[in-house]
């Protein structure tokens, strides 16, 4: 095979990826269906409130380009895959201001789940946040800002659930949590969190869950949270720990910390 004949192959290849790419995105809606269960035009019609007519030209579509069995109402696997990157790509746009900010390793990147506010719910990340603490029994993080939520949830899970907790807090959210929130921040350390009092700044929020799940809080210079990232690769989890001990062992329990 000379090179002019790889050169067209490799083009022709190329236009088919963008032509499916194109119709993946244009019909998603019919592919989600799909993969939510819908196995037929009416069905389909009735989920996406649009004609079966409508329906028809779509599924021809999509099994033209191989994504929906020929025989069925179903995805082929060229369709699931296609799919999976799909989402996987809208992610990473969806989160390329967070990414951007962040001097996190690409392979760390590759891992992440990213949850971002919305205009009509802008705690989603925190909401996501604390439905993964609520599940833990342990928890490592650093803390450079503080919320109430915060505070209030952290308590109530380390009373109640016996969360395994300690914080690396800057010395400032330190002083916020004695002033404003003391009842609760003795009520925690009563029952055993742990807190020591780094020097540095922390260039975002974290935890590391159990030792098999970690996040990443990014927030502004007002402290509101532009986002947070959710990892779950052994590498991610291992990277956010080595962060965690970084800090860590260069600060001091918060009892010898003068506010």
């Amino acid at each position: 095979m000379d090179s002019a004949e790889i050169f067209y192959i490799v083009i022709v290849k190329v236009l088919w990826m963008t032509d499916v790419v194109e119709v993946l995105c244009s019909r998603r809606e019919y592919v989600e269906a799909i993969e939510d269960g819908c196995r037929g035009k009416r069905e389909l019609a009735q989920e996406l409130d649009v004609s079966e007519s409508m329906v028809y030209k779509a599924i021809r579509e999509l099994r033209g380009h191989g994504i929906v069995d020929d025989h069925d109402y179903s995805l082929t696997v060229t369709g699931r895959l296609l799919l999976e990157n799909y989402r996987k790509m809208q992610r990473i746009s969806d989160a390329s201001e967070l990414w951007e900010r962040l001097d996190v390793p690409t392979e760390v990147l590759e891992d992440a789940r990213p949850v971002l506010p919305k205009r009509h719910a802008p705690q989603r990340p925190i909401d996501k946040l604390e439905t993964e603490i609520d599940r833990a029994s342990k928890i490592r993080g650093l803390a450079p800002t503080i919320l109430h939520r915060y505070v209030s949830a952290t308590d109530e899970m380390i009373r109640e659930n016996d969360l395994d907790a300690e914080f690396v807090v800057e010395q400032d959210v330190l002083r916020e949590l004695a002033e404003n929130y003391g009842e609760l921040f003795h009520s925690s350390l009563e029952h055993g969190m742990e807190v020591l009092v780094t020097e540095e700044e922390l260039p975002f929020g974290h935890a590391v869950l159990d030792g098999d799940r970690s996040c990443i809080v990014v927030y502004d210079d007002r402290g509101r949270v532009e986002g947070a990232l959710f990892f779950r690769s052994p590498e991610a989890v291992a990277w956010t720990e080595e962060i965690y001990e970084r800090y860590r062992c260069d600060a001091r329990h918060f009892e010898g910390v003068e506010i």
